[in-house]
């Protein structure tokens, strides 16, 4: 089934749900306010909370985004930071910062107390920083705002020989550690994801990191790699 101009998604059943967040580290001086279970105040807000009018203090939410431009990430993150200044009446500045899944970017936002330095990525892969020795992270150090989930599809170039799922998995089976699958980085959720997939059909392959899903992608149209098994966005241009 040739689906696109200049690549083929051949599988769109077989998803993995890849979940983005914008995340900030500490705020209002490092105390934390939380909701509690007692009813909503006058305001419609949970009890316990308190919105500050003047956020952000300078006009400005800066959003770290871990990964490449145009990817993905990237994209879902400058529109939810464009989303967030609309409803705010402030400014946002996106900036990237590639390299570790992420965890580079991740790092130079904790390192800021502000609550408006905020990192834009993917939950999943803040769970893999310590098994990949990046550093010693997990979710419970940031406060965790989840934005979107997407699908995740397999995807080779038109003229690939695979035109369907069984086609590449009998080539898999018959070549193993032959072929190549971009991803975002070793320890990524396009990684885990990629392994996944092969582990579920008992096949394997050779796991090639870039420095995005968005570079992956180029890596794929440019004969660099076999297959992408990444979120949608990363393709959906290109198909």
């Amino acid at each position: 089934m040739k689906l696109s101009k200049k690549l083929m998604v051949m599988v769109l059943a077989l998803t993995m749900i890849m979940t983005f967040a914008l995340t900030g580290c500490g705020g209002n001086d490092g105390q934390k306010e939380s909701a509690s279970s007692g009813s909503a105040g006058s305001s419609g807000e949970p009890a316990g909370v308190t919105a500050d009018a003047d956020y952000p203090k300078d006009g400005t939410i800066n959003v770290v985004i871990g990964w490449s431009a145009g990817g993905t990430t990237d994209l879902i993150a400058r529109k939810v930071a464009a989303g967030m200044s609309a409803a705010l009446g402030c400014n946002n500045n996106c900036t990237n910062v590639k390299g570790a899944s992420g965890s580079i970017a991740a790092a130079q936002v904790a390192q800021t107390s502000d609550g408006q330095t905020i990192w834009g990525g993917m939950l999943s892969a803040i769970n893999t920083y310590r098994a990949m020795d990046y550093n010693e992270m997990t979710w419970k150090d940031w406060y965790v705002f989840v934005s979107c989930q997407t699908d995740y599809v397999l995807t080779v170039k038109k003229d690939s020989p695979y035109e369907t799922i069984d086609d590449f998995m009998k080539a898999a089976e018959e070549n193993p550690g032959q072929l190549k699958a971009g991803n975002p980085g070793l320890g990524s959720a396009g990684h885990l994801g990629a392994v996944t997939l092969c582990n579920a059909y008992n096949v394997k392959t050779n796991h090639v990191p870039y420095e995005g899903g968005r570079a992956a992608a180029v890596g794929l149209m440019g004969g660099e790699i076999d297959y992408l098994f990444l979120a949608y966005g990363d393709v959906k241009d290109l198909i």
